[in-house]
């Protein structure tokens, strides 16, 4: 009798996609905007936007200049807790840029005050997302039900 190969989760494999057709730095990015808040603090995320990983370098654009030399004494400490939060180090070094920080709004606060729901809208970046993550694959069913798995995870609110 044949054995059974335990199962896998459809996280693992993604992620195992993603690697190997280098997509790994673009659910890094993801990871890093969606968390954004939790990792730095509403007070700095506030004042700061992240925006690309390259060479394990994250990119961070800031509002000011005196919120610019702020983050440097903290820039450690923002790795640290990024790293900590991946598992591993996935990012060595911060550079620190004057710029835009608007952030994508998806609801107002009236909405959010009365919208209960365990699901967030879906934004332009979340299915540019899902379409680079599945495009490597093959097979159409694979396809369009990894698709539909990843958007079912980016709309899914983190609870707290």
């Amino acid at each position: 009798m044949a054995r059974e190969k335990p199962l896998t989760k459809i996280s693992d494999v993604l992620l195992k996609i993603a690697k190997k057709f280098d997509l790994e730095i673009k659910i890094v990015e993801q990871t890093i905007n969606k968390n954004w808040g939790k990792l730095v603090g509403e007070r700095i995320s506030a004042h700061t936007k992240p925006d690309a990983v390259s060479y394990r370098k994250l990119l961070v654009y800031v509002d000011s200049p005196a919120w610019m030399q702020q983050l440097m004494f903290l820039k450690e400490d923002i790795i640290k807790n990024i790293n900590e939060a991946a598992g591993r180090q996935i990012i060595k070094d911060i550079k620190f840029q004057i710029g835009d920080i608007t952030k994508e709004v998806e609801t107002t606060s009236e909405e959010n005050s009365t919208n209960k729901s365990e699901f967030r809208p879906l934004t332009k970046n979340d299915l540019v997302f899902a379409d680079e993550v599945i495009r490597p694959i093959a097979d159409e069913k694979i396809k369009v039900k990894a698709k539909k798995a990843i958007i079912k995870y980016l709309t899914v609110k983190n609870k707290k």
